[in-house]
């Protein structure tokens, strides 16, 4: 983006990266301001200024930026920088009259990702029988540098089958390796035992389609470690109401839970997490009542009264979410057996996938 800044200013422009070190750098950046003033106008550009101006480790580097700053102030340039972070960037530096504007750039979501993978997909020549919806959705908040490692990886994949092209199936294994963690392999449990892996996840997918359409990005009976028998669930759009995110991850134990009436005891991390959320809740957000938060006593050590009316509520609202996650697991059924069914058979579902099922059955929506 600064780059295609510079080019449509038509400026003649200087980039400033650490490549030298102490004294060296320190001449570079002032030659550098100095050429900048004699050939105005134009623009410096600070790359990853956060490597170089950080308080107390660079002093003489921050201090001469800041110095070469004020001396160009009177002239026709232009200074801007890029940072990953800008917490260890001096106050100084932040002021105004410096950097005092900040355009903050996320990671590319929904028709923008789409667009950004279409536009860098479609330039290649070896790649074939993409659905770039699917592939922007099972890398939703992930940088275009990770999706050019990922069509490496692929890359590699069709070569080792001495393929032509890379397909959407070498996309697909490259991502659950390099974004997930995933080897290829499938989980080696015993039917019985991946069937209910199946129905575990399928009622992770359905909570999340009913609360959030089209939100789930991939579905996967792969293990994502290898001490762990679980497949996994990718959503790809962020939850608007901590409660849906709640009934989110109890889904997955009471889609189980109903289908063989037996406890799902590897449902534990799924549990736990449900309970953090609605610890946070009730404790910091007053969702219970504000008589259960932590300011009407210690914050850090509330007292053991306190602490047990909490504790009450907390199981209370885990109850409750839990019995309305089986409503809304039990409402939908027909479509719970349908992703459970296709992912036995298929081992991954992505996005189209999960669409398509869905489009068969009338989704019913309990009320919250």
């Amino acid at each position: 983006m600064a780059m295609s800044f510079i080019k449509e200013s038509g400026r003649n422009f200087y980039i400033i990266r650490r490549s030298k070190h102490d004294g060296a750098f320190i001449n570079e950046i002032k030659s550098v301001f100095s050429k900048a003033a004699q050939n105005a106008p134009s623009i410096i550009l600070l790359d990853d200024m956060d490597k170089f101006v950080v308080e107390d480790k660079s002093k003489e580097e921050y201090v001469a930026i800041q110095a070469c700053i004020d001396e160009v102030s009177s002239s026709d340039v232009y200074v801007i920088a890029t940072a990953n972070s800008t917490h260890d960037i001096p106050s100084s530096l932040l002021r105004a009259g410096r950097f005092d504007r900040k355009i903050r750039v996320y990671p590319p979501r929904g028709n923008d990702a789409v667009r950004i993978i279409r536009h860098y997909l479609e330039s290649k020549s070896i790649i074939s029988d993409v659905n770039f919806d699917d592939v922007a959705k099972m890398l939703i908040g992930r940088s275009c540098a990770e999706l050019e490692t990922i069509i490496n990886e692929a890359a590699i994949y069709a070569g080792y089958e001495r393929k032509e092209k890379i397909t959407m199936e070498h996309l697909v294994r490259s991502v659950l390796r390099i974004e997930y963690g995933v080897s290829n392999s499938v989980l080696t449990a015993d039917a019985l035992r991946l069937e209910k892996i199946a129905y575990h996840e399928a009622g992770h997918v359905v909570v999340s389609e009913v609360l959030d359409p089209d939100g789930v990005g991939l579905a996967s009976l792969h293990a994502r470690d290898k001490a762990e028998q679980s497949g996994f669930v990718i959503r790809c759009s962020d939850w608007l109401v901590p409660m849906h995110n709640i009934l989110m991850l109890l889904a997955g134990k009471a889609s189980t839970e109903l289908k063989y009436g037996k406890v799902d005891e590897f449902a534990s991390k799924d549990v736990m997490r449900g309970i953090e959320e609605i610890t946070i809740g009730v404790v910091t957000n007053g969702i219970c009542g504000i008589s259960a938060l932590n300011v009407f006593d210690d914050y850090e050590n509330p007292s053991d009264m306190l602490r047990a009316k909490q504790e009450c509520i907390i199981q209370a609202e885990l109850e409750r979410y839990m019995l309305k996650a089986k409503e809304i697991i039990a409402h939908n059924h027909e479509f719970v057996e349908a992703v459970a069914t296709a992912l036995i058979e298929k081992n991954i579902l992505l996005n189209s996938d999960i669409r398509m099922i869905r489009n068969r059955f009338n989704i019913v929506k309990a009320a919250i």
